[in-house]
């Protein structure tokens, strides 16, 4: 009995053991969990202002509007129906080119009412700005588009990448050369074709452009090249292009230029424009002048009767060609006028100088033998130095005679 109550009381220990344990259990569950400390809060990042861009000035915008109406018309010339058009193309390049130098000029901001004072303008530079030949070339064939469709007359342009630029004003090179292609086209045979080369060139001053344009004109088959070398000196407008070549050559002799022609054949003359490619080059030179040294043969007509007619004018052109050898072609002009056996030299130097070059000419004639065959001729010369007079005198380049 003993056993008994022993088992009986640890069974009893145990149960409440277990009792108060589930207690405990259930006490916990229902207590509330304890709070957290609370923690101090992180600061935030400050917004750090954006800054904002400086106010664009009033050139700026102008500048940013001119871009954006160029992008326009470039599209909308793309999209043009008759793009091809030679009058639509003209069109557009015109406005293209009006836009471009619209752009280039600067916009002045207004000036505040209560501005200080404005300083004195620093004194214009006075280098003479260059310009690219071949683009002047392209741009004023372009002009003269209409023109040469009317006629059926096509051009040729051969040129080197690497050509100098020119020093003179593009304006006045442009009116000129603008002027000389009008009149080649229209003195220029239907379906005939203008070839136009150019090439660097040592002027007497230094460096420079040859720009030589050739053409077919059928006009001159028969004409006196005499008359042919006064249309370059003489105030005389041409009957056919309506246009006087004198006026192109005075424009170019004011910047320092020259414009030269040639008549190697009865049918195609060439005109040599010389531009410098330098400032140097371009600076005036004081008591310069043009002058026509003629070489007539005094006996012509008893050689023409004793050799004929066509050896006779083979013996003038050996002279002609020996006459450019000591000369300076084309910076000097040299033509021969075959039915009159004279031998006309047109070049420009100093009054001074203008004697010691024509002796310098006719003492080396004195010396050299012609043959015609094997034949050696007899030949007497007349020499006769004279200044030639231009419409208008070159200012700071030449003086009137």
């Amino acid at each position: 009995m003993a056993a008994k109550k022993v088992a009986k009381k640890k069974g009893t220990a145990r149960a409440s053991k277990k009792a108060s344990v589930a207690k405990k259990a259930r006490a916990q569950k229902a207590r509330p969990a304890p709070k957290k400390a609370k923690t101090a809060a992180k600061p935030r990042p400050q917004r750090v202002a954006k800054k904002q861009a400086p106010p664009r000035s009033r050139a700026d915008r102008a500048s940013a509007e001119h871009t954006e109406l160029l992008r326009d018309l470039r599209d909308l010339r793309r999209q043009w129906p008759d793009a091809d058009d030679p009058r639509t193309t003209e069109a557009f390049d015109t406005l293209l080119d009006l836009l471009v130098q619209r752009s280039e000029i600067p916009v002045t901001p207004p000036v505040p009412a209560m501005a200080p004072p404005i300083a004195a303008p620093a004194p214009a530079s006075t280098a003479t700005p260059s310009f690219d030949t071949l683009e002047l070339i392209r741009r004023v064939l372009m002009t003269h588009d209409m023109l040469f469709l009317s006629r059926q007359v096509t051009y040729h342009v051969a040129g080197s990448s690497d050509l100098p630029p020119v020093y003179a004003d593009v304006d006045q090179i442009r009116l000129a050369i603008s002027q000389l292609i009008e009149h080649l086209v229209r003195r220029a045979a239907r379906s005939s074709r203008i070839d136009i080369d150019i090439r660097d060139f040592n002027l007497r001053s230094g460096p420079g452009i040859n720009i030589s344009f050739t053409n077919f004109d059928h006009h001159l088959k028969h004409v006196d090249r005499a008359l042919f070398l006064a249309d370059l000196f003489q105030d005389r407008t041409d009957e056919i292009s309506g246009l006087a070549l004198s006026e192109c050559r005075r424009l170019i002799s004011h910047q320092g230029g020259q414009l030269w022609a040639d008549l190697p054949k009865a049918h195609e003359p060439v005109y040599h424009l010389l531009l410098p490619a330098s400032e140097t080059a371009r600076q005036p030179h004081a008591d310069r002048r043009t002058f026509k040294y003629d070489i007539t043969i005094t006996n012509y007509a008893n050689i023409r009767k004793r050799f004929g007619i066509k050896k006779s004018k083979g013996l003038v052109g050996q002279i002609e060609h020996y006459v450019r050898s000591l000369v300076r072609h084309p910076i000097d002009m040299v033509m021969a006028i075959t039915d009159k056996g004279i031998i006309s030299t047109i070049y420009e130097t100093q009054t001074g100088v203008a004697e010691s070059v024509a002796s310098r000419i006719s003492q080396r004639l004195g010396r050299e033998a012609f043959h015609i065959g094997k034949r050696t001729v007899d030949l007497l010369f007349r020499y006769d130095l004279n200044p030639l007079s231009c419409p208008e005198p070159r200012q700071n380049h030449e003086d009137q005679p």
